[in-house]
């Protein structure tokens, strides 16, 4: 069989992956052959009692929080300094402070509708519709004129209901055919 050249033409030692290793050209054998030569011994401190221990306090270790609140004083959860806020919201940050901060640079300024004098048909129909009301229950507590003034206080409040339902007359909203309803 042939042997492959070694095109490199360099005579520094190599590691199975084929990247030099430093200067003094150890390579993962020689870790190796330490260990074949002191097996021995590693397994004479590896059965050791001191390994044991420590091993199980490792374990232990492990396993114990790594931080206790009790390791903590009472600064860390409560400033108790003069003025020191008491809870989260009595702390601010811009970041926290949103609205203020985008109303600054905001050019957005809110609908104010013109509502206009109310309409004496409106006034009408809601004091109507208020005294039967009061009417119907204050009817219910005297003996004698609920016979007469339940009725009364009774159609009193129909026709003030029915009177503020008329009186929208903007039943059906007349929108054209590609308008979603949405307003901005």
């Amino acid at each position: 069989m042939t042997q492959h050249k070694d095109s490199n033409g360099d005579d520094k030692p190599k590691t199975p992956s084929g990247i030099h290793r430093g200067g003094d050209g150890r390579t993962g054998d020689d870790w190796q052959d330490f260990l074949a030569a002191h097996s021995e011994d590693l397994g004479d401190v590896e059965a050791s009692s001191t390994a044991r221990k420590f091993e199980r306090k490792a374990r232990k270790a492990d396993k114990q929080a790594a931080l206790k609140a009790s390791d903590l004083d009472r600064s860390a959860f409560v400033d108790s300094g003069p003025g020191a806020g008491r809870g989260p919201r009595d702390f601010s940050s811009s970041w926290l402070d949103v609205d203020e901060v985008m109303d600054q640079s905001s050019d957005f300024i809110p609908p104010n509708p013109d509502l206009g004098a109310p309409k004496a048909t409106g006034i009408l129909y809601t004091v109507l519709t208020l005294i039967g009301v009061l009417g119907l229950a204050a009817s219910l507590f005297l003996p004698h004129p609920p016979s007469v003034l339940g009725p009364v206080f009774g159609l009193c409040t129909l026709i003030g209901i029915a009177g503020l339902i008329a009186g929208r007359r903007d039943f059906r909203q007349r929108r054209a055919p590609d308008d979603d309803g949405a307003r901005v």
